[in-house]
Formats: structure tokens, sequence, C-alpha cells
């Protein structure tokens, strides 16, 4: 058994301690600082940081380091079962790894206690959802099952000037 400093939670940043301010002019200061977050997320929800936080970019790359480091060189080892226990966030970017989806594709939150299976080999990965942490008991639910992995069909086609 490890800990793995790169499977921390996702830091979700200062502006959601904003409500937490005591004078009015701390309010409108606040508020506006809260509105201009909403706006630059909302333009890209990957990449964008909350002030002082982490990206879901920061998350997947670090979800990638794993899976590229500790993760690839127990599989070598023979290692057949390898249980990860994470949060949300990191969660759902083992799925967008792991299952290849683009990196725009919404992922539904997982719920606290719901168990995910891998089955298979790097680069041809199944996942099914084995166990609804919420509901307390066992799923067959897709969680993806209307999200496709990036293929290189989805790439733009190659322009004349260089084929």
């Amino acid at each position: 058994m490890i800990e793995e400093p790169r499977l921390i939670e996702k830091f979700f940043g200062a502006t959601l301690r904003l409500n937490k301010a005591l004078k009015p002019l701390d309010w409108r200061i606040a508020g506006q600082l809260w509105q201009m977050a909403q706006e630059v997320f909302h333009k890209d929800k990957f990449t964008t940081r909350n002030m002082l936080g982490d990206s879901r970019k920061d998350v997947y790359e670090a979800v990638c380091d794993f899976i590229d480091g500790p993760m690839d060189k127990a599989l070598a080892a023979g290692e057949e079962e390898i249980i990860i226990v994470s949060h949300g966030a990191v969660g759902q970017e083992f799925i967008r790894k792991m299952m290849n989806l683009p990196l725009d594709a919404t992922i539904p939150d997982l719920g606290n206690c719901d168990i995910l299976e891998f089955t298979g080999a790097p680069g041809n990965w199944q996942m099914r959802k084995l166990y609804d942490g919420p509901a307390m008991r066992p799923s067959g639910d897709s969680l993806i099952g209307h999200l496709k992995p990036f293929t290189l069909a989805d790439l733009p086609p190659v322009p004349e000037a260089f084929r």
C-alpha cells in the first residue's frame, strides 16, 4: 500500500470562501471576484483555475503522471489488481484518461463511496460502476454511456497545403 501525493483532491480555490467576507465593502469585492471567476470558468471549464486553486487540467496531469509512473510499473511487474481510493475530481480524471475521453467531455460527478472497476489493458480499458455509494446498493449503471473515446477520426482534416 502506498500513499500517492499526486492523487490528492482538487483544491477548489479561494473564491469558494468569498461568502465569509465580513465588511460591506468586502461583500461587494467578493461578489465581483465571484462573478469574474464564474465568467472565466464558463468559457473554459478544463484549464481555468479558480483563484488560488487547481484546474481540472492540473488534476488530469497528476492522474496521467500516476498512470504513466507507479501504475504502469505495477502492471508491468505483474500486479493484477490495483485499488485506488480517491476523491471525486480525481476519479473523474481517471475516467477521462483511462477511457480516452475528449478533454471537453462532461463526466458525471461521482458519489461518496462509489466503486468503479476498470478491466482490460492500457489502451483498451472497459469501465463499469459496481456500487452506488449514496444509494448504498450494487450498480450496473453506465456513467459514460453517452460519451465516446477520442479517436483519429475526431481530428480535423489535413489542410491541402500539408498534403
